[in-house]
């Protein structure tokens, strides 16, 4: 997915830069050196549409995948990054596509979109809170604690079961688990912070335990929020195809409708 990203940020960066220039200073850009011009209905602007809306009906290999089982030697987690990449940069080049300009029917179809990729972001998230199965999560939760209880054996004070309570718990909070919490929004935006948390540092550990213990107190405390927080990221996960469903249906609904009119009312080239 690291890679995916890149590439779209790369893209991105290439398009804001070439549009700023075609835009402010046209002198500027390599674009305009070969005769295009930002304008809706003009050559750059129906190749982006089309590369994005090629892009957004790629995404289905996903559904695909996943409804019919094509290509089984392909692993659906992949499928899915590809699915979201072509989420990402979909949207992207029909927002160029369009100058940042958008009116009447082709606004339902951009604000669709816009909607549907937002919430494809947040579907990946959610998704993978619910990859794996409770009994796995326990499993690795219980490897992780192990693993712990190894490192702090080297310690160069004591560690007593109390201590270890206190260390295993404080990580927990880090991350965000409160195993009383059960509404699946709560436990999202808890689970949420808690990632983001972990982004600039990791749970903290008593003076004298070795610092590798951080580490593996940080997958710990995420195994047994997976484990916990199962059950409500689930529910979470149905609200979410409730909500994604609908806005991807209209957005191609009113994008075939708008290439549709283009393509009989005749566009500017």
């Amino acid at each position: 997915m690291r890679t995916y990203l890149f590439l779209w940020l790369a893209v991105l960066l290439a398009l804001s830069l070439e549009y700023f220039a075609l835009n402010t200073q046209p002198e500027l850009s390599s674009l305009k050196k070969l005769g295009f011009t930002p304008e809706p209905g003009r050559a750059l602007s129906l190749y982006l549409g089309w590369a994005g809306m090629g892009l957004m009906a790629l995404m289905n290999v996903y559904s695909l995948r996943k409804r019919f089982r094509i290509a089984p030697h392909a692993r659906l987690s992949r499928v899915l990054d590809f699915h979201i990449f072509c989420g990402l940069l979909g949207p992207t080049l029909i927002i160029f596509h369009s100058n940042f300009k958008v009116r009447g029917l082709v606004a339902i179809s951009f604000w669709s979109m816009i909607v549907a990729a937002l919430s494809g972001v947040v579907g990946r998230y959610i998704y993978v809170q619910v990859l794996r199965q409770r009994r796995e999560s326990e499993k690795e939760s219980e490897q992780w604690s192990q693993r712990l209880n190894e490192l702090c054996a080297r310690a160069t004070g004591p560690v007593s079961a109390d201590l270890m309570n206190r260390m295993k718990g404080r990580a927990l909070k880090f991350v965000g688990l409160d195993p009383k919490m059960r509404n699946p929004f709560l436990v999202f935006v808890s689970a949420l912070f808690g990632d983001v948390r972990l982004l600039f540092d990791s749970p903290a550990i008593p003076a004298g335990v070795p610092t590798a213990c951080r580490s593996v107190l940080k997958n710990y405390a995420l195994a047994e929020r997976q484990s916990k927080f199962l059950e409500p990221f689930q529910k979470l996960m149905g609200y979410w195809h409730s909500f994604h469903t609908p806005f991807a249906f209209f957005m191609y609904l009113a994008a075939t409708i708008h290439i549709a009119a283009a393509l009989i009312l005749g566009v500017n080239r």
